[in-house]
């Protein structure tokens, strides 16, 4: 699998995907530019959720805005 561990999250992680594929490929074709626009917004709130949850992005934000670090 091109170099990829493969593990039980992986796993999921395709298995979700196959999923949601495949939920794409139901919705009527004149409805594909809302479901599109709402799985857009839903990974993009993924990889925040994922970016904020990780240790360093307190203090990447800190940088960004400019605020002193308590």
């Amino acid at each position: 699998m091109n170099g990829t561990t493969y593990t039980p999250k992986l796993a999921a992680d395709v298995a979700d995907g196959k999923r949601f594929l495949s939920a794409i490929k139901s919705a009527p074709e004149d409805k594909l530019v809302l479901a599109s626009a709402i799985a857009e917004a839903f990974i993009n709130g993924m990889i925040t959720q994922e970016r904020l949850a990780a240790p360093s992005a307190g203090e990447g934000l800190q940088q960004d805005t400019g605020q002193a670090s308590a």
